[in-house]
């Protein structure tokens, strides 16, 4: 009787456990895909910072193909904070050379930091500047007030609808 009853609640505990309810994995970000346009940049072609006009933002900034740049608000003054698998979601605007200023960008406001990987990536008013790899063509800004720590970049060189 007992081994009968040991073979009925085997398969039930089993049972139990594998229908029980899963608990979400937190997540920082909504699960995106990730685009090879916004992964793979040759960091030569991409120096040149330009001002764009946006229906919604203004003046704001994006790189000479028009694509969107943001700021990253936990980021320090010349200081990436953006690292590990981060880069993954948010590819750093890098360079070879340094960077340029397009029409409606102040060139004093330029500037480069070196990254713990050794590339150099562009900085605009001291703000390490990214894309959101799941823009797919100039003019999109789905990474503006992302976790509302993502942000399109103002020509001041500061995140917009942050005063």
């Amino acid at each position: 009787m007992k081994k009968l009853l040991l073979l009925l609640l085997i398969p039930l505990t089993l049972l139990v456990f594998a229908c029980g309810e899963a608990k979400p994995t937190p997540t920082l970000y909504s699960p995106i895909t990730l685009t090879p346009a916004a992964t793979t940049m040759d960091p030569t072609e991409l120096t040149m910072v330009v001002a764009a006009q946006h229906d919604e933002f203004g003046s704001y900034l994006t790189d000479s193909e028009g694509m969107t740049l943001y700021v990253y608000t936990t980021d320090d003054k010349n200081l990436s904070k953006c690292i590990s698998t981060c880069p993954l979601l948010w590819p750093p605007l890098r360079t070879v050379a340094g960077p340029s200023a397009g029409k409606g960008v102040t060139a004093d406001l330029l500037g480069t930091i070196t990254r713990i990987d050794g590339s150099m990536q562009v900085t605009y008013n001291g703000r390490p500047l990214y894309y959101f790899s799941n823009d797919d063509k100039p003019g999109d800004t789905g990474g503006h007030n992302n976790v509302n720590k993502w942000f399109v970049v103002t020509p001041d060189g500061e995140p917009y609808g942050i005063p």
